[in-house]
């Protein structure tokens, strides 16, 4: 199958579903995908609305070729799983026949405090954690899996939704535009893996949501939208010659927190180095400040910190995700991880067809991955229960 990963050909028009069984899933991440996953394998076919012109939401690879036959990719959004304690997400790997590789660690560790002074150097046990794993072509390989096992024509991109509306036999009536012109589709069910913030902002429901509910959506912050990440490419990892992790925390930035993003270790060959790193400058002073200052100052640091060959990298991408229109709300503020989760996953009274995905709606891992799949089984899960087919526990 030939699968459109980013913009669709989905020409602005009525769209009408089977009502007696449709589903329309709102939003291309990680968890819509998989919920139209799974709605496949229940033998129902899903319509996924996306915003962007790309899947994966805030799943998103660069892939740089770099002079090279292979491309390489690097993850500015999510790069990490935990296998130790993410079942659903290691266990799709598998299904999918995805390679995951184990996140560099060995090596010493690095404490940035001073301008004037090398960086304290401590041994790797210093910041012993469980181990972490990152995928073979980036994050962004496990959505592009997850669309080849759907339909080709499953997904219709550049569509913004802007209103939801429940009909008076429980049906739903979405309207939205795709590239300007309206969109309407009509549907049983939706599955909403919208950022649960954003959903209560740029979303008009009718009738309203209940008032415990919207609240509950506002209060929660949307993960990564206050945040910014910088990707610095080598053509060696350098760093690991020299018995550095690449790991390194700052206290002066605009880095705060660094780690090794080298591409894996293919055919024997180990490929680019990459250095990426938070941007601990707040929202307001990264717009102040501008990318190409931001971009200077990040490499002076990864300079003071790792030495002078981290000073003329052959690319260099930042990606602020406070910026993104279709992540972040006006009023995203740093935040440390917050207690996620929506306790019933659905609209209620109110909008009985409407459940509520996403890693911000997971109880158990809200905000990771993890939570994504964690969401969309659960609504999946909603799903068979009003269709009667099986209780939820």
């Amino acid at each position: 199958m030939n699968h459109q990963i980013t913009r669709s050909s989905t020409n602005p028009t009525q769209h009408t579903l089977p009502r007696d069984s449709s589903v329309i899933i709102l939003g291309a991440g990680l968890s819509g995908l998989y919920a139209a996953y799974l709605l496949k394998k229940h033998g129902i076919k899903a319509t996924i609305v996306e915003a962007r012109s790309r899947i994966g939401g805030r799943i998103h690879s660069i892939r740089e070729p770099l002079g090279q036959a292979e491309k390489s990719y690097f993850d500015m959004g999510p790069a990490w799983f935990w296998p130790s304690t993410n079942p659903l997400f290691s266990s799709l790997v598998k299904e999918l026949g995805l390679t995951a590789f184990e996140q560099y660690s060995q090596g010493n560790y690095l404490i940035d405090e001073s301008m004037h002074k090398p960086p304290r150097v401590y041994p790797s046990m210093f910041m012993s954690q469980p181990s972490s794993c990152r995928l073979e072509s980036g994050m962004l390989s496990m959505a592009e899996a997850l669309l080849r096992a759907l339909d080709t024509d499953t997904v219709i991109y550049d569509a913004q939704v802007t209103r939801v509306k429940k009909n008076n036999h429980n049906s739903y009536q979405i309207q939205a535009t795709v590239l300007g012109q309206p969109l309407t589709l009509t549907a049983q069910h939706i599955i909403t893996t919208i950022p649960l913030k954003l959903l209560s902002t740029a979303v008009v429901f009718e009738p309203d949501l209940a008032l415990p509910l919207h609240k509950k959506m506002q209060s929660l912050p949307t993960w990564m939208a206050a945040h910014a990440k910088i990707v610095a490419i080598y053509p060696t990892p350098f760093w690991r010659y020299q018995g550095y992790s690449g790991s390194a925390m700052s206290h002066i930035g605009p880095l705060g927190e660094i780690h090794d993003a080298s591409t894996s270790l293919k055919h024997g060959h180990l490929g680019h180095g990459a250095l990426f790193g938070f941007v601990g400058v707040s929202r307001s002073g990264r717009l102040a400040a501008g990318e190409n200052v931001l971009k200077t100052m990040a490499i002076r640091q990864l300079t003071r910190i790792f030495g002078s060959q981290a000073a003329d990298p052959l690319h260099l991408e930042l990606l602020d995700w406070s910026a993104e229109q279709f992540t972040s709300t006006d009023n995203e503020a740093n935040a440390m991880h917050p207690a996620y989760g929506l306790r019933p996953a659905h609209g209620g009274e109110e909008h009985p067809g409407l459940l509520f995905a996403g890693t911000e709606a997971a109880i158990g891992n809200g905000g990771y991955l993890e939570g994504a799949l964690e969401a969309a089984e659960t609504a999946v899960a909603l799903w068979k229960n009003l269709q009667g087919k099986k209780p939820v526990s």
